[in-house]
């Protein structure tokens, strides 16, 4: 769809072939799908000038904007602009969710149409808008009164357009605030004006202090259920003190890239939160002592999510066994990136992962030497073998992984794993892992080379996903595959003569650090053509060379 030009939308006419005679939409199978499917589907096309030219097929898709609630338009900036917006929103009256993320050419003119023609919009995220200034929140606050959740990372905003927002969107129930320009004037009169605000992120806001910080918290800690703090110099023991006293409803904190004080305070605010489901201590500033003396606590039973990344380093065993004891609930777990000189840390990764029984997502990125070359040491089969046969994981991500060329895939493979991403030598058994055991839901499946420029590793993994498996192996429901080190001619293989039984689900592929052999001049032409072929039989091919 792609390929459509925006033109004037207008009324299909009474003699439409969509409302009369042989061309009558309602002998299309599309017809019979309720208002409802019918949005999910072209709520998948990729530029907003599609939506545009649809309104021109007939009655039915023209009033079809009257009833959308949900639209997704992130990262598409090069599309998005003021023009595209002010075609768009009179379509959209009923629109109750707008997620313009990352669309940087929106300006307050943008804002305007928005707000003049969806005045019921309750969700809006216009993150990293920097064209987006305290204009644009006056215009909100005046025409978009239902707002409760919205995003204004990297915004120009101060503190006269946070007032605004806050005076007249009374609902307000999630704010943004990354990388703002609001100070502690700007924060105060936030808490004055709100009466519903429950979740504030204050992430990179270098114009706030420690004493704005608990002025807001004493207003409003009594409601606030999520505050996220990351990447600031302000006195955590402070704030750690007062949501002890103050904030009994907090189930979510998140501290990245801080530095924390005194021990005791954030022990307090710990043991005072009864509820806390999501905690991040990501990059945390502190010694392994002070982890260690926050995550051994059983009053942790209740955490869902827990995100150490960058923080484990020194001695983290003593670590991983704390949550061991009381991680029986963790679904989500992130420890990438540690850095110790244990030799016995994997076992303990082991054990840890087989004592989580509800584990659903786990990230381990790398495991360093704490020295100056960061060398990384690679996950052994013990632990993926543990991960592939955990039974509830859906989502796991690793970094180099090395298998024996014997190796044994486990007894039982997860049933619910979706998504898969690790790296690997060339010398990797993908024949063994990926085609003797049938992997019934994997949907994503992402494997990078570290023996680059080898083209044993391309063939691998092709001659695996693509060629003959033992009974009932393979990957069916493979719709996203991610590979690094591919050689083009490879990639023409797979489409040339005809699409290969391994892309008949696929919906797309994207591969790094192409090879063309003997780098010819006609290789970026090549891939251009091979772009358009893919895209002829429904799959999106992303190469970057």
């Amino acid at each position: 769809m792609g390929g459509l030009q925006a033109t004037p939308v207008l009324p299909p006419s009474p003699s439409s072939p969509c409302e009369q005679g042989p061309g009558d939409i309602s002998v299309f199978p599309l017809a019979s799908l309720n208002d409802d499917i019918l949005q999910e589907i072209f709520g998948y096309f990729v530029h907003p000038s599609d939506w545009l030219c649809l309104r021109r097929v007939c009655k039915r898709f023209f009033t079809l904007g009257k009833h959308w609630r949900h639209l997704d338009l992130r990262r598409r900036w090069k599309e998005t602009k003021d023009r595209t917006i002010a075609q768009m929103a009179p379509f959209f009256p009923s629109l109750k969710s707008l997620n313009l993320h990352s669309s940087s050419i929106i300006t307050n003119k943008g804002i305007r149409m928005i707000a003049d023609h969806c005045k019921l919009l309750q969700h809006f995220d216009i993150a990293y808008s920097p064209q987006v200034t305290d204009e644009g929140l006056y215009i909100l606050s005046r025409e978009c009164l239902n707002l409760e959740d919205v995003d204004l990372t990297l915004c120009t905003v101060t503190d006269k357009g946070l007032e605004a927002l806050a005076t007249g969107c009374r609902y307000l129930r999630r704010l943004v605030l990354t990388s703002t320009r609001i100070t502690d004037v700007g924060l105060e009169r936030l808490a004055e004006a709100t009466t519903a605000l429950v979740e504030l992120n204050l992430t990179e806001c270098r114009r706030l202090t420690s004493h704005g910080v608990t002025s807001m918290l004493h207003r409003i800690g009594d409601r606030l259920e999520c505050l996220v703090i990351g990447s600031v110099a302000w006195d955590l023991d402070v704030i750690c003190s007062l949501l002890a006293r103050s904030c009994p409803r907090v189930h979510t904190l998140c501290f990245d890239s801080v530095s924390l004080g005194d021990q005791a305070s954030l022990l307090t605010a710990r043991d005072s939160a009864l509820s806390l489901r999501s905690l991040s201590l990501r990059n945390l500033r502190r010694d392994s002592g002070t982890l260690h003396a926050l995550l051994d606590s059983p009053k942790l039973a209740s955490l869902r999510e827990l995100n150490l990344a960058e923080s484990l380093r020194g001695e983290v065993i003593p670590s991983l066994n704390a949550i061991a004891a009381w991680g029986a609930n963790v679904e989500f777990l992130d420890l990438s990136h540690m850095e110790t000189p244990e030799e016995d840390l994997l076992p303990v990764l082991v054990s840890l992962v087989r004592r989580l029984g509800n584990l659903s997502a786990f990230t381990l990125r790398s495991i360093c030497l704490p020295s100056t070359s960061r060398e990384s040491r690679p996950i052994s089969a013990e632990l993926f073998t543990a991960l592939l046969g955990h039974s509830a994981l859906r989502r796991v991500t690793l970094d180099r992984v090395e298998l024996p060329a014997r190796y044994a895939l486990p007894a039982h493979l997860s049933p619910q794993l979706e998504t898969l991403s690790f790296c690997c030598p060339a010398a990797f058994p993908h024949h063994v892992v990926f085609g003797q055991r049938l992997w019934p839901r994997l949907v994503s499946l992402s494997i990078m080379n570290t023996d680059y420029r080898e083209q044993t590793f391309s063939r691998s993994v092709l001659s695996t996903l693509c060629g003959p498996t033992a009974k009932g192996g393979g990957c069916p429901a493979l719709h996203h595959l991610k590979l690094e080190s591919l050689w083009v001619e490879d990639l023409e293989r797979l489409i040339r003569p005809a699409p290969h039984a391994l892309l008949s689900h696929m919906k797309s592929l994207r591969v790094c650090s192409t090879i063309a052999q003997g780098n010819s001049a006609g290789a970026k032409d090549h891939i251009k053509e091979l772009v358009r072929v893919y895209a002829q039989h429904g799959i999106t091919l992303n190469v970057a060379r």
